[in-house]
């Protein structure tokens, strides 16, 4: 009876390390989230992310955009703390000023991979599904 304990005390042990080293993952890259969100809402400007990866993301002035509704679901991190993965699923609808939707996309599956560079997680490259 003790040996079937230390064995169930050792897996809970296990399962709860393993899901504070995935929490760590997950949350170390917030940054990453919050730069999308800051470059689909438009609040950088094209010429800054121009020939990024994160350019991608841009949708400053695109068929006549003045505002974007956007959504970003992180799905799944894969990391090392210096380069990996993340998964995420987006949506964004963009309006004119007359509020007529220009363009939409709708849960789109994406794949990001990210790189640690002076400190900051930067996305190296954008893999979305067709």
């Amino acid at each position: 009876m003790i040996e079937v304990n230390r064995i169930l005390l050792s897996i809970f042990i296990a399962i709860f390390v393993i899901a504070a080293i995935y929490l760590a993952m997950f949350i170390n890259t917030n940054q990453v989230i919050d730069d999308i969100a800051n470059v689909v809402s438009g609040n950088v400007d094209k010429t800054i992310t121009n020939g990024l990866p994160i350019d991608f993301f841009n949708r400053q002035g695109q068929s006549g955009t003045v505002s974007v509704n956007y959504n970003i679901k992180r799905l799944f991190v894969l990391h090392n703390f210096r380069e990996g993965y993340i998964w995420i699923r987006y949506t964004w609808q963009g309006y004119d000023n007359f509020g007529k939707r220009t363009y939409s996309s709708v849960n789109i599956p994406c794949c990001l991979k990210i790189q640690k560079a002076n400190g900051k997680w930067v996305i190296i490259q954008v893999s979305v599904a067709p």
